[in-house]
């Protein structure tokens, strides 16, 4: 299967260092992206107990960092479309 991921999904993915083929599924970029988000979120949440920042802080830490990773609530089968 082939698949030719649409400008806007690519310019995003982008931002997060990753070039996927046209061999390369949706699901499977969608995936990692999830696992890129909750190392982050984790990360975040470690920074927190560790008192790097006020806790009043973190709700609006988070919020952006969901802001960056608005890919993930497009579902994966509106990223591309498949050919052949």
């Amino acid at each position: 299967m082939r698949y030719v991921y649409h400008a806007h999904v690519l310019k995003a993915l982008e931002g997060h260092g990753l070039q996927p083929t046209a061999s390369t599924s949706p699901q499977l970029v969608k995936d990692h992206i999830t696992n890129l988000y909750l190392y982050e979120l984790r990360r975040l949440r470690k920074r927190l107990m560790r008192k790097e920042f006020p806790k009043h802080e973190y709700a609006s830490l988070v919020e952006n960092l969901r802001q960056r990773y608005t890919l993930m609530s497009l579902a994966s089968n509106r990223w591309a479309t498949e050919s052949g």
